[in-house]
C-alpha cells in the first residue's frame, strides 16, 4: 500500500491540462485522482437535498488504452504480463491477499447491466485503475465500475507525505476494521 488515510499528496495541475491538449499522457503505475463514473458504488452523494456531490477517488493506473487486462486469483496481468507483484507480495505477507472474490478474479463485475468479464480491453483515451488494497473488499476500482476517462481525471499524485501525527505503522489489520489504504 502506497497511501494511508491522513496523508497529503501534491498534484501538479499543469500535467492534466497538457495531457488533455495531447501533450504527454499518464502511464501505468501513476497514481491519479479522479471522479468515478456515475452509477459506480459511492460515486455520488446527495447534499442537503439540493445537489449531488461526486467524491474524488485515488487509485493506481494499471492499464492504458489498448491494453488487455486479465485477473485470476488476485494476480493482475496486462497484455499477458504479471504487473505490480510487489503489491501482491505485501498482501501475502499480511495474510490478507484476496484470491477468491469476484474482484480478485474478474476484470469487470456486473455493474449497469454489463456482464462479468474475465478479460477487458481498455478503450482508447481511458484508463483501468486499481487500488493497492488487495484485501477482501479492499478497493472500489475499475474492476467494479469500468475504465476511467481522461476527462474524469483531476491529476496525478506526484508526492505524498505524512503529517507528524499520522500512523506510520505499515502493517495491516486483516480482521476487524482495516486501515484505509490506497
Amino acid at each position: 500500500p502506497t497511501l494511508r488515510s491522513g496523508e497529503y499528496v501534491w498534484i501538479p495541475k499543469y500535467e492534466i491540462w497538457l495531457h488533455r491538449l495531447g501533450i504527454g499522457a499518464f502511464k501505468r503505475g501513476d497514481i491519479v485522482i479522479f471522479k468515478p463514473p456515475l452509477g459506480a458504488p459511492n460515486s455520488s452523494y446527495r447534499l442537503f437535498g439540493l445537489w449531488n456531490y461526486r467524491p474524488f477517488f485515488i487509485k493506481r493506473i494499471v492499464a492504458v488504452g489498448g491494453d488487455r487486462v486479465t485477473l485470476d486469483r488476485g494476480q493482475v496481468r496486462v497484455n499477458g504480463q504479471v504487473v505490480f507483484g510487489s503489491i501482491s507480495a505485501y498482501w501475502e505477507e499480511q495474510s490478507c491477499w484476496d484470491r477468491e472474490s469476484s474482484l480478485a478474479n474478474f476484470a469487470r463485475s456486473d455493474l449497469g447491466g454489463i456482464p462479468i468479464q474475465k478479460e477487458l480491453r481498455v478503450p482508447k483515451g481511458e484508463y483501468f485503475v486499481m487500488g493497492d488494497n488487495r484485501s477482501p473488499g479492499g478497493s472500489e476500482d475499475s474492476r467494479l465500475f469500468g475504465t476511467v476517462s481522461l476527462n474524469d481525471i483531476f491529476g496525478r499524485a506526484k508526492w505524498a507525505w505524512l503529517p507528524p501525527s499520522a500512523n506510520q505503522n505499515r502493517t495491516y489489520a486483516c480482521e476487524g476494521h482495516p486501515v484505509a489504504v490506497l
